[in-house]
């Protein structure tokens, strides 16, 4: 039995108490009570504190048969690309669950909790306790905002939650050791208040605008505020203005594992309930495949396969390339006689001044067509070597169009244009539509800033087979017609292996140890010695710095290093 008036948890509560208050038994009362009528709970555990919920309080027998996602201890592991996922599972089932997110880092749990979030909203159907555990982390009180836009992302996501949430269903247990951290926009939404030891003047303060805009003052406000710091530990005060329920309550002890308690060696022997991981297993992977087949990135790579399926051949028109050939002839022609009668009128002139001059100078006579000028006239209209062909100095504008013209239409390329659409079109087959060009770069065999990829980059784009968008390089329908892709999509370990040939032998080195960390990171003192370098050097700094430029490892917090999800395939399938 829970302490106080069941009808308080109908609505929003908050609980909220410095650590060691006992803020957390009070809360698995309640969890525990909610998990007996068999209501449905889920639990958002960032410190791994909730999966004895499974044992009773000896850890000799089951307790409940609550599911643990991700942790020391899951049943079911997850990363941060499952938060959708999770989200659907949670609100269309009676799956009682604890969610732990001790194992993510910062970015990825933020990542995780925004995407829950949203999904959770859209898709809960019927009356859902979710207690969440050190709630200040996932909506945090912004200050002066947020500059990461999945952070924003994931405090908008928590803060409809609560502010819109019940209508969906949802009754939120926020519980927090920092209330003066939790945004004023969840807090202020809770209807009810459970209370415990609070020292810090700011946290008192949060408490006291709970009460100046949730609670009207009664005579004990001031005993209530006054009280907070000198609390016994597992005593609270529980206040429900919507009932008018006010009382100082002493919590009971929980009737699970308590695993608050040191370590001890016995939570490795504990008894746990059985789950049916089957059942949980089968939705998931039904949830996974459809939302596959409603990904937008999945559809267009397999639309992009259908059309270079049905690609026709050109069937070559021998008469027009005749007839190309002969303007070649024609035009080299005309440009070696105009070369030769202008050299002729130079000797003319020269001779009509010597002549005058009273010198004797014998007249060039006239040659024949320059056979080199003919050959560049032809290379000029067929689009071969236009860059190569000497200028006569005559207008050549209307020749100039039908080379670009022509090129336009036989799709002629050269080999670094080959590979960098070649590139482009790799990184479509796995779900990138708009790769950066630093990666495009790199998979073609060039490097960023240098004239041997962005000049047939240019002559790709003038030609209308690529377009750029922001930092990234995509393929329009022409350059997607020429470019050669994968006949399958590329696994995983196919995937590491074409991207180690490209790398030289230090990138490979730590790109190596953190693909085998992954999806931990490393920190950059740990990563260096398992690659046999020294943290601080250049040998170990300069190459760490090329793979990150190069899109391939990233950064998830200061000092750390983590490889990226791409060369997992993941958030690209």
């Amino acid at each position: 039995m829970i302490p106080f008036p069941e009808k308080i948890l109908d609505n929003h509560i908050g609980i909220l108490g410095k650590t060691g208050s006992g803020k957390t038994f009070a809360s698995k009362v309640i969890a525990e009570y909610l998990l007996q009528k068999k209501s449905r709970v889920c639990i958002i555990d960032p410190t791994s504190a909730w999966w004895g919920l499974r044992s009773n309080a000896a850890g000799t027998g089951p307790g409940f048969p609550v599911i643990v996602f991700g942790g020391e201890h899951a049943d079911v592991p997850i990363t941060d690309h499952h938060g959708e996922t999770l989200g659907e599972i949670i609100g269309t089932s009676n799956l009682p669950c604890v969610i732990d997110t001790q194992a993510m880092t910062v970015g990825e749990r933020t990542r995780f909790f925004g995407a829950f979030a949203e999904s959770l909203f859209r898709k809960n159907k019927g009356p859902l306790h979710l207690i969440i555990d050190e709630s200040h982390v996932f909506m945090p009180e912004t200050g002066r905002g947020i500059r990461d836009p999945e952070a924003a992302k994931m405090v908008h996501a928590g803060n409809n939650l609560v502010s819109l949430g019940r209508s969906r269903g949802l009754r939120i247990i926020l519980i927090s050791q920092r209330p003066a951290k939790l945004h004023k926009d969840s807090l202020t939404q809770c209807e009810g208040l459970i209370v415990m030891r609070l020292i810090a003047p700011q946290d008192r303060k949060a408490v006291a605008e709970w009460v100046s805009t949730t609670a009207a003052k009664t005579d004990r406000t001031s005993q209530v505020l006054d009280s907070l710091p000198e609390l016994p530990t597992g005593e609270g005060w529980v206040w429900s203005p919507q009932i008018n329920f006010l009382e100082r309550i002493k919590f009971p002890m929980i009737t699970t594992y308590d695993t608050s308690r040191a370590p001890d060696g016995v939570a490795d022997k504990v008894v746990l309930a059985k789950v049916d991981l089957p059942t949980i297993q089968g939705k998931l992977s039904a949830i996974v495949e459809q939302q596959k087949a409603n990904d937008p990135r999945l559809l267009k790579a397999r639309i992009a396969e259908l059309e270079r399926a049905a690609k026709v051949i050109p069937v070559v028109d021998k008469d027009a390339v005749e007839k190309i050939r002969q303007q070649g002839y024609a035009a080299g022609y005309t440009a070696g006689a105009e070369d030769v009668c202008g050299k002729i009128r130079e000797s003319i002139a020269d001779a009509l001044a010597k002549a005058e001059k009273k010198v004797p100078e014998k007249v060039t006579p006239p040659q024949k067509p320059n056979g080199v000028l003919v050959r560049a006239g032809i290379r000029r209209l067929s689009g071969i070597g236009e860059s190569r062909v000497a200028e006569s100095g005559t207008d050549d504008n209307a020749v100039r169009r039908k080379v670009a013209a022509s090129v336009a239409a036989n799709g002629d390329l050269t080999g670094p244009e080959q590979r960098i659409i070649d590139a482009i079109a790799w990184m479509e087959s796995i779900g990138i539509d708009t790769p950066e060009r630093t990666a495009v770069a790199f998979l073609a065999g060039y490097t960023i800033g240098g004239g041997a990829f962005a000049n047939p980059c240019g002559s790709l784009r003038t030609r209308g087979m690529i377009e750029y968008a922001s930092d990234g390089i995509r393929l329009t329908a022409n350059g997607r017609s020429h470019a050669n892709k994968p006949e399958s999509p590329l696994d995983v370990e196919e995937i590491q292996k074409r991207v180690m040939e490209r790398l030289p032998g230090p990138e490979q080195k730590i790109l190596a140890i953190l693909i085998a960390a992954y999806p931990k990171s490393l920190s950059a003192e740990e990563c260096a010695a398992r690659s046999g370098y020294a943290p601080t050097g250049g040998a170990f700094a300069n190459p760490r710095g090329r793979l990150r430029t190069l899109g391939l490892i990233d950064y998830p917090e200061r000092g750390m290093l983590r490889a990226r999800g791409l060369l997992f395939l993941e958030g690209v399938r």
